[in-house]
């Protein structure tokens, strides 16, 4: 298997005015930036660098110094904790919309975490000392940041919550019920950004347990499967396992 191409950062060259005013627009819809007066948006967007980058490239790894935060324009990006043996667990999954590593630029000096580009992506890399400049000398940038980092901090919370008390099909359900979803008939369809490996790992369970819970969803029709196409055939049926009322025992603690 070819080793991941590792994402190499050279000083970032000035976007051209029209590049800088198209990233700003993209940027001020970002819920980090999106509070910011847009003229302080457009001076960030300007020293930063817009990349199209491939499956499997690795933005940063764990360990690396700290030289920028990210927003990810298209595409995606999974956060990870590679242990010394090679297990690999999924902390985040960051689909457009999302930043990340802008923790890390404010107080640490090294990345916590590995980033990998899971989807074909198109990436604002922005540099560490624009993000820095930014917080020191705009009034509504430290509160931005705040919002942002208690937001992270609650998802958190709750996915502690859910991997402590919650089974795995509770998991699964709800993990099922945050994805992006299009009406199909009574219910509604979604697509599995991960591989379905992935998936369980992100839910801290085996393979094996995800495919049996398809598969018996499948049986008790509340789910419809063709690869990573799920249609929610019975909403309520996944909400009520949502809630708890179907405990889900079945390898239900974390994996170790």
């Amino acid at each position: 298997m070819a080793a991941p191409r590792v994402l190499r950062t050279e000083p970032a060259a000035r976007p051209a005015a029209d590049e800088a005013d198209a990233l700003a627009e993209r940027l001020s819809a970002f819920p980090l930036y999106q509070k910011l007066p847009r003229g302080e948006v457009r001076r960030l967007a300007a020293g930063a660098r817009t990349r199209g980058l491939p499956r499997g490239t690795v933005l940063f790894r764990e360990g690396d110094e700290v030289r920028a935060s990210f927003a990810v324009l298209s595409g995606s990006v999974r956060v990870v904790r590679i242990f010394a043996d090679g297990r690999e667990h999924m902390l985040h999954q960051l689909s457009a919309g999302h930043t990340l590593a802008e923790a890390a630029v404010l107080t640490l000096r090294r990345y916590p975490a590995t980033a990998i580009v899971t989807h074909d992506a198109v990436i604002a890399e922005i540099p560490a000392s624009a993000l820095l400049r930014l917080v020191a000398e705009s009034p509504d940038a430290p509160r931005a940041m705040i919002a942002s980092l208690s937001s992270w901090l609650l998802r958190m919370l709750e996915r502690v919550e859910e991997l402590s008390v919650l089974g795995a099909d509770a998991r699964l359900a709800r993990y099922l019920l945050r994805l992006p979803s299009q009406p199909d008939g009574e219910g509604f369809a979604v697509r599995l950004p991960l591989r379905k490996k992935d998936v369980a790992t992100h839910l801290c369970i085996t393979p094996e347990t995800l495919s049996r819970t398809f598969r018996r969803w499948a049986d008790e029709g509340i789910v419809e499967i063709t690869g990573a196409d799920v249609r929610i055939a019975s909403p309520s049926a996944l909400v009520a396992i949502a809630d708890g009322s179907d405990d889900g025992t079945e390898d239900g603690g974390p994996q170790v």
